[in-house]
């Protein structure tokens, strides 16, 4: 069986994933354009992330409140999913500043939830 914190590291590092590529993707065209033919700008490679950060971080976040009690971060991290989730089906047809603010904030609230999740779970259950 797949240990909470194990599946907080993983979740951690899909969204902080999620996030550099958000951020760095502009440049990385800028600087080498046939980067674009890796796919790695395509919104299917964005969809395919986010479908895979939302089974991982849910599953991460809702065994952290059972060993916590703590659904303020399971909330935190789920409005993080639906923001991901948001921007990967809305695409670049939404705009691509708005896809990428909702990617940006939904990927740093993802990564801080699995942080407090991470801590709170190492000390165990509270109230």
């Amino acid at each position: 069986m797949l240990k909470r914190s194990f599946l907080d590291v993983v979740g951690f590092v899909l969204s902080a994933t999620c996030l550099v590529h958000c951020l760095l993707l502009p440049v990385v065209l800028a600087l080498v354009p046939v980067s674009a033919l890796a796919g790695i700008s395509d919104p299917a490679f964005h969809f395919l992330l986010a479908w895979i950060i939302l089974p991982v971080s849910g599953l991460a976040l809702v065994l952290g409140v059972y060993k916590h009690r703590r659904w303020s971060i399971a909330l935190i991290g789920g409005l993080g999913l639906v923001l991901i989730i948001a921007a990967a089906t809305i695409g670049h047809d939404g705009g691509l500043a708005g896809e990428r603010w909702l990617t940006v904030i939904g990927s740093v609230l993802i990564a801080g939830a699995h942080l407090v999740n991470f801590r709170a779970s190492e000390r165990g259950r509270v109230g």
